[in-house]
Parts: C-alpha cells; structure tokens; sequence
C-alpha cells in the first residue's frame, strides 16, 4: 500500500510461500524510493512467520486499522523507522547476510487501468508462483474486498485452474422475488472467480426479445480472487422489471488481451 490517504497506514505484507517457520528477526526490508535506501527490521522481535502467514509493516497500525479491515491484526506491527511509500519504488527482502530474497520494483501504472483512482487502493501480487518482479504478476485489490487486505489472502490472489478457461463462474440464485415475496432470495447473485491477469467485467441483464434492461456493471474492475457479482430485478431506472426469465450476459477479459462471454438465466418472480 503505496497510496494510503494517511502515510502512517501506508505497509508492506510479505507472505511464507514455504512449508518451513521463517525467523523474522534474521529479515531486514530495504526501500528505495526517491532517495537514498533505507533498511529496517520486521518489527517482528524473535518469532516466527509460519508457513502460510503474513506478516504486515506499516508506520502506524492503529493507523492501519483506522482505514482497513485487518483479518488477523496479531499479524500487524508497527516499524517506527519504515518511511511513506512512493507510488514507484523498489522494495527488498534481504536475509542475515543481507542476501536478496525477493524484491520488485514496483510501479503506479501495474494498477488495474480500469481504476480510477489508487488512493487507498493497495498494489497486490497475483500468483506467489510467479516471477515476483513481473508487470503481469500485480494488480489492484478489489474494491468488493476493500481496496486492501492486510493480513489476510489477496483479493487479486490467482485460482489455480486453466486460464485458458476464462473466470469461473457459480450463480447462486436462479429464482428472485425483488419483492421479497414466498420466502425467495431478493437478489440474484453470481460468483465469479478469475483464473489469470486481472482485468474487468460487464453485467448486461436482457429481455426475451433481447432488448437490454440493465447493466448493473460496466467495465468494473476484476481480479482474481472471489467476486460476487449482483443484480436486484430492477431495471436501468430503478423500476422493478415484469415477472418473466432474463438472459444474464457477462462479458469479461484480462490485461494479456484474452475475453470470455458468458450466459446465465435469472427468472423473476412477483
């Protein structure tokens, strides 16, 4: 998180990819943004990041909490010495002997283009199997998560199935009463789950003759992680639309190019 409305909450997550205890007091972070390199210590004293953990710098972490949902905000230490991030910059994981571990060089223009703003919008890594240092491998949190997720799984995190296939998609509602009539769900709600680069999706609910009657997402930001996707019966006025079926056409694509179309039926009830 490079953007944070407050610099204090700016912080860095790193992640054990590995199936062995990492001792964090062995670990130093060196940021060079602007200026010279600074080097600081984890915060994390003598324990240990578990296999599977995380484990979040920032200036601040009440400052941190303040802006974010924290999952698990054991995980969370302060680190008086680490400065403001710069929307550029470059971040190093460096061992005992101050051996590089990882490190990237990450940019502002690795955020999704879709994105308006990255104000308070972290920059997160899709896949820890992937080359770290890699444009390909980073893309913006979702905004369904909160823009962040410090402490916990990345919301842009990649599924591991065929990205040839495109997203996955569960639709958990086939039948809605926007009324909210016979004990019916009053939504209709879609899972949406993406197997490669983030990018974006669109939504467009169509009569039986084909006329459009809604779009409730128009070149939304996607990642790669759980998206849950929603239209509520209504039309593109408010209005809620007649009893009958609905095609459900959703339109997505990734920032390598690739785009998958898909169709769903809804029927809406009184």
């Amino acid at each position: 998180m490079a953007s944070a409305s407050d610099p204090k909450a700016d912080y860095i997550e790193i992640y054990n990819r590995s199936d062995s205890p990492i001792w964090l007091d062995e670990i130093t972070i060196e940021y060079t943004g602007s200026g010279k390199p600074k080097r600081f210590g984890t915060g994390g004293g003598a324990t240990t990041l578990a296999a599977g953990a995380y484990h979040v710098m920032t200036k601040d972490a009440d400052a941190l909490e303040d802006l974010f949902e924290t999952a698990n905000p054991q995980c969370v230490v302060s680190v008086d010495e680490m400065p403001s991030l710069a929307t550029n910059g470059t971040i190093a994981i460096l061992g005992a002997d101050s051996a590089v571990i990882d490190i990237v060089h990450y940019r502002e223009a690795w955020h999704n283009p879709l994105m308006g703003s990255h104000k308070d919008v972290s920059l997160e890594r899709i896949d820890t199997e992937r080359e770290t240092d890699d444009a390909g491998n980073w893309t913006s949190a979702i905004t369904e998560h909160g823009n962040a997720t410090p402490s916990a799984r990345n919301s842009a995190s990649a599924n591991r199935g065929n990205a040839d296939d495109g997203p996955r998609l569960k639709i958990n509602t086939k039948y809605i009463s926007p009324r909210g009539r016979n004990g019916a769900a009053e939504r209709m709600e879609i899972e949406m789950r993406g197997n490669g680069s983030a990018g974006g999706v669109t939504m467009t609910i169509y009569d039986g003759e084909g006329r459009p009657v809604a779009r409730p997402y128009n070149n939304a930001p996607a990642g790669n992680g759980l998206m849950r996707l929603t239209w509520d019966g209504r039309d593109s006025d408010g209005h809620i639309v007649a009893a009958r079926t609905y095609i459900v056409l959703i339109e997505t694509w990734n920032t390598s190019g690739r785009s998958w179309t898909r169709k769903e039926t809804v029927t809406v009830g009184d």
